[in-house]
Order: structure tokens, then C-alpha cells, then sequence
């Protein structure tokens, strides 16, 4: 699967996804780390990867839904989050 991991997700992630055999691209590091949500997802789209981020604004965009798109999943961190990628679950993904 083609992926685009968003600079707030942490390294581990990635790798971890890499590791699985996905092809993964980390914006972190990149020229477009700090790209606005408004301008990352059709990003994504022209890449045609999936999204996986923990920016909230893609949660409150269900205009994207309707769209047609390769696919997005939302981390959001938990208390109970696992120690190796800081996360608990992904609780959305479309």
C-alpha cells in the first residue's frame, strides 16, 4: 500500500509501516513538512496515498469523504497509548 505519514505521527510509525512492506512517504524531513491540511491531502491524492495523520482538521472535513480519495486513517494519541509509537488506536479510518 502507498502511504503519506504526516510529520505528526511519530518516526516508529513509519518505520513500522516500512517494515510491513508498505511503500511510505514521511513528509517529516521533507520540503513539505508544515504543509496546511488544505494543501496535504490533495497531496496525497496526486501521490495516490493513503493519509495517516493526527491532525484534527481532517476529522472536521467530511466534504473529502464525498470526494473519492485513496484512503485516510486518524492516530489519535490515548493515555493508554503503546510505548514503541505512542499511540493507542486509530479510531478513524476512511
Amino acid at each position: 500500500m502507498r502511504i503519506l505519514v504526516d510529520e505528526n505521527i511519530p518516526n516508529i510509525t513509519a518505520h513500522e509501516l516500512r517494515a510491513l512492506g508498505h511503500d511510505v512517504l514521511d513528509i517529516r524531513g521533507t520540503e513539505r513538512q508544515g504543509m496546511l491540511d488544505d494543501e496535504l491531502w490533495p497531496f496525497a491524492q496526486t501521490e495516490r496515498r493513503m493519509l495517516v495523520t493526527n491532525g484534527q482538521g481532517f476529522l472536521r472535513a467530511p466534504r473529502r469523504a464525498a470526494l473519492g480519495h485513496f484512503g485516510s486513517a486518524f492516530a489519535a494519541p490515548e493515555r493508554a497509548a503503546d510505548s514503541r509509537t505512542g499511540y493507542g488506536s486509530i479510531p478513524a479510518v476512511h
